[in-house]
């Protein structure tokens, strides 16, 4: 019993140990007009159209067209980033009659733009327990 009780705790004390702290550089902001919006996604149908509760979501004023965000205490995973430039400070994206962005985005994995927004396989990341720095430049 006395044993089963260490391996117990030992167990609780590895998963504490597991989590990470996520440094997110978000470069390129066109302006130091209102705020990047970021949001940390853990699952592909919250990564879709928006859909879904992000696990940990931010803003931050702009210095010098770029943020810095940290995320303590994230458990092991697959997680993906997305960012926004909300320069009006309307809380969303503006875009124009057919829907392309005016205002400034971003995916963890800088994916290459194509049609519509970026897809899970390509922004998706692994957190193991182990801290990790990521770069997100904005895109207009």
């Amino acid at each position: 019993m006395r044993y089963r009780l260490i391996l117990l705790a030992l167990a609780m004390t590895a998963t504490v140990w597991a989590q990470a702290t996520l440094t997110i550089e978000v470069s390129g902001v066109r302006s130091d007009d209102g705020m990047v919006m970021m949001s940390l996604l853990s699952g592909e149908d919250s990564f879709k159209n928006g859909q879904g509760e992000a696990f940990f979501q931010a803003h931050a004023a702009i210095e010098n067209g770029r943020v810095v965000f940290v995320i303590e205490d994230v458990p092991p995973g697959v997680y993906a980033i997305r960012v926004m430039h909300d320069e009006n400070g309307n809380g969303k994206m503006d875009t124009n009659w057919i829907g392309i962005p005016k205002e400034g985005y971003g995916a963890s994995n800088n994916p290459k733009p194509r049609m519509g927004p970026p897809r899970w396989k390509d922004c998706h990341f692994e957190v193991t327990g182990d801290d990790l720095a990521l770069g997100i430049t904005m895109r207009y």
